[in-house]
């Protein structure tokens, strides 16, 4: 059975409601033609294998509108990689994409794929998923930086964000954690992005 509530479910695998509100572009024949559909399909496998670059996939789908593009790719990578790391069977996928209205030929396509490439999908999140590093802190910094504008000096604050992480593997010299620091600068806007994203990610989580 398939729920059509906050997310769309089939067994473990749960799609946000972000890509089900743009689903229907992936059955848009105005939009993407057959031909460039199943080019689509395929080379989204091979990104998520590591065997092509996104951006040479969308240079190669160049007839296709670039919003039309990220868009659809964006659904066929989340589709992809919740079915693959639930191990969700060809059968209940196909019935997860029906549940959504993803027109049958299309439902086909991505269905081939999946049985052609799941397997390996499998192996490459197994061999990967434990290597990510860890965050064991955050730090932050708020700078204010000055911009001439029509009615003068404008204020703008910029926010430093040191994220402390710990490398899967890696020690120091003494055979402790080694700790590494990713840091990077945004301002107000993106902020609240990112906090809006990290509640939206511990929701997920806690279901």
């Amino acid at each position: 059975k398939f729920s059509r509530q906050n997310s769309v479910e089939g067994g473990d695998m749960e799609l946000p409601n972000t890509i089900t509100r743009i689903i229907n572009i992936i059955s848009s024949r105005d939009l993407i033609s057959d031909l460039d559909f199943e080019k689509l399909v395929e080379g989204t496998y091979r990104v998520l294998l590591h065997r092509l670059s996104e951006q040479k996939l969308e240079t190669t789908l160049s007839s296709i509108e670039r919003l039309a593009f990220k868009q659809a790719y964006d659904c066929l990578v989340c589709i992809i990689f919740e079915a693959a790391k639930h191990d969700t069977n060809p059968q209940t996928l196909k019935g997860v994409l029906q549940d959504l209205n993803v027109s049958e030929g299309r439902v086909s396509v991505i269905i081939k794929g999946y049985e052609n490439y799941c397997n390996d999908l499998r192996a490459l999140m197994a061999s990967t998923s434990f290597g990510q590093p860890h965050i064991t802190d955050v730090d932050w910094r708020i700078d204010y930086r000055l911009r001439a504008s029509g009615i003068g000096r404008v204020a703008s604050a910029a926010y430093l964000i040191s994220l402390k992480t710990i490398p899967s593997g890696k020690t120091d010299v003494e055979g402790s954690k080694k700790v590494e620091p990713i840091e990077f600068w945004c301002n107000s806007e993106q902020l609240y992005d990112l906090l809006t994203k990290l509640k939206d990610a511990s929701k997920q989580v806690d279901r």
